[in-house]
């Protein structure tokens, strides 16, 4: 028999007490490769700390699952398009 982990289990920053996410399994956040997260999306939409929550992943480069509400495809463009910025600016 296999424990079910959830996001609460993990050792991550206070903020994320207040998480939509606590509470939730981890694999939700981290789908097999080609399946859309759609459940982990749309609880994201309405959490109080999503905006934390992607700025966390950015910026300690977290390169897989969903953060913030974005994909790890959707954080690395973010993540290039912040730096066209940056480099503009």
């Amino acid at each position: 028999m296999t424990d079910t982990v959830t996001v609460a289990d993990l050792d991550l920053p206070r903020w994320t007490q207040r998480a939509a996410c606590r509470g939730v399994r981890v694999e939700v956040f981290f789908p097999p490769n080609g399946v859309r997260p759609v459940e982990a999306l749309a609880m994201c939409e309405g959490c109080p700390v999503r905006l934390r929550c992607l700025e966390y992943a950015l910026e300690e480069g977290i390169a897989h699952g969903v953060y913030g509400g974005m994909t790890e495809r959707q954080r690395y463009r973010e993540r290039r398009r912040r730096r066209r910025l940056a480099k503009s600016a």
